[in-house]
């Protein structure tokens, strides 16, 4: 059986990896700089910065009430490290030829 430790470290893993594949989703088409205009979209940053302020509070202090433990520096490095790599993701699909319409 797994830890509560392990499943900390998966859902902290996908929500990184949700937030990272925010700012992909931030452009269309074949755009390939997701970060431009990044700094002018306020609404944009509250909303990323409020996301991890609760993923934060949810895995540090949630305790039983969201089945979370405390991670160390290095699994929250490793948690940010996988969400990250959905950017070079996010910009190599857009390089997979679609179909016009």
């Amino acid at each position: 059986k797994y830890s509560t430790q392990h499943y900390t470290i998966i859902f902290n893993a996908f929500v990184w990896m949700q937030l990272f594949n925010e700012v992909n989703a931030r452009k269309l088409e074949n755009e390939i700089n997701m970060f431009k205009g990044l700094l002018q979209n306020y609404v944009f940053l509250v909303v990323m910065l409020v996301t991890i302020i609760v993923q934060v509070l949810f895995v540090e202090a949630g305790g039983r009430f969201t089945s979370t433990e405390h991670l160390s520096a290095a699994q929250w490095l490793g948690c940010i490290f996988i969400g990250f790599i959905s950017l070079p993701v996010g910009v190599l699909m857009r390089f997979i030829p679609t179909p016009s319409e």
